[in-house]
């Protein structure tokens, strides 16, 4: 194909969410619920599963499917909250569907977060639903709550952030250990963090770290302002817009917002090392790869930059092989 690159044709619907791998196989899920596995070796489809004729009638067939599957050990889950699966890597068979979460009227975006024996499953208008991620058995569940990011998941807690408050709670049975209030707004930029902080966007344009054991605020830096173009209909230009989740690496916290800025971050005191604009919204996170970082964004430019080693912070510098000033854009 044009560019170098390889292309296979995978399904006649829009694919809105980014795939997932293991050693062996691609897996990408289109918006009308279709998973196909796809052979690392050779691009090969290996599998297809569709959730729209899975004995599970029209339940399955009015959803849509933004989230990006994950892989576990023996396992690939993919749907949304009221329709996800767990199916077999080796020949995509279910192993089991949650049905028990209940309806949802509107999509939702968020992404499941799992650990070594848990599913926590968010979702728009049903809050947060824990599965067992062998059995698919319910654990437990909060009370209904707007659930627009991913959650976070520390050996602990499982932190969540919904449409006023970031919330930590225990993984174990769900009791809320601490709250922090951010303020009103469609918050679906998901947490990030370890054991130690909690990094917390919000859709002001506001980085905040807490302690993860109690919520203690420990600092608060604006990244973003006014954004340079409407991103949604509830995401106007006087929002500074953070949708997309930071990325962090060692000390150094990358943040992408809706007016360009790509800025880099100071874990320990929020201090500010590096900013670049890129003239267009930022909507996904930066991707890091060794000393590299490439951020997408909305114009559709990627954008590759070379970090300093984490442990040191970053300084953005562009790559050498870039077209641009402020980095290399594809």
């Amino acid at each position: 194909e044009e560019g170098g690159g390889d292309r296979v044709a995978l399904s006649d619907a829009s694919i809105e969410s980014s795939a997932a791998a293991d050693d062996r196989a691609a897996y990408v899920t289109s918006v009308r619920g279709v998973m196909t596995a796809v052979r690392l070796a050779d691009g090969k489809p290996i599998w297809k599963f569709d959730m729209n004729h899975a004995g599970r009638g029209a339940k399955y067939d009015s959803r849509i499917v933004y989230q990006s599957p994950i892989v576990a050990p023996g396992a690939v889950l993919t749907g949304a909250a009221q329709h996800l699966v767990r199916l077999a890597p080796a020949n995509g068979r279910p192993d089991w569907f949650a049905t028990a979460i209940g309806s949802d009227h509107l999509p939702s975006f968020a992404r499941a977060a799992i650990d070594d024996r848990r599913l926590f499953i968010p979702s728009y208008t049903e809050g947060l639903h824990v599965l067992d991620l062998l059995s698919g058995a319910t654990l437990w569940r909060t009370a209904r709550a707007r659930i627009m990011a991913t959650p976070l998941v520390t050996s602990e807690f499982v932190v969540v952030i919904d449409q006023k408050f970031v919330r930590a709670l225990s993984i174990l049975d769900g009791r809320e250990r601490w709250r922090a209030h951010i303020g009103p707004g469609h918050h679906s930029a998901g947490a990030v963090g370890n054991d130690q902080s909690v990094f917390v966007p919000d859709v002001h344009g506001n980085i905040t770290a807490m302690r993860t054991k109690d919520g203690k605020r420990l600092w608060s830096t604006r990244v973003a302002r006014k954004a340079i173009a409407d991103i949604a209909p509830y995401l106007r230009r006087e929002s500074g817009g953070l949708t997309a989740s930071p990325v962090l690496s060692g000390q150094t916290l990358y943040v992408g917002s809706h007016d360009g800025v790509l800025t880099a971050l100071e874990t320990e005191t929020g201090r500010i090392l590096a900013r670049r604009a890129l003239g267009s919204p930022i909507v996904a996170s930066p991707t890091i790869a060794g000393e590299m970082i490439y951020v997408a964004t909305q114009a559709g430019s990627l954008f590759a930059f070379r970090g300093t080693p984490s442990d040191a912070g970053s300084t953005l510098t562009a790559s050498k092989n870039g077209k641009k000033k402020n980095g290399s854009t594809v």
